[in-house]
């Protein structure tokens, strides 16, 4: 379920939405607010998300870009 919605947060940034607000998040995928919020937070300290404090947006790190593009050994 964690995963989930975890994936679907990173899925959403693309070429037409490089930023997005926990409202958007929250609209695109009927979630609460709260656990939105909490779940964005936590992939900010992760080093997957950036979030600007002036326009509280988040945006994807290049950390998130390249995540599942290393090959194992």
């Amino acid at each position: 379920k964690i995963a989930k919605r975890v994936i679907e947060v990173l899925d959403f940034f693309d070429h037409d939405h490089p930023t997005a607000t926990v409202m958007d998040i929250v609209r695109r995928y009927n979630r609460p607010q709260s656990s939105t919020s909490e779940l964005l937070s936590c992939l900010v300290q992760m080093g997957l998300l950036y979030k600007d404090l002036a326009t509280r947006t988040y945006s994807l790190t290049p950390r998130a870009a390249i995540l599942g593009s290393r090959r194992s050994s």
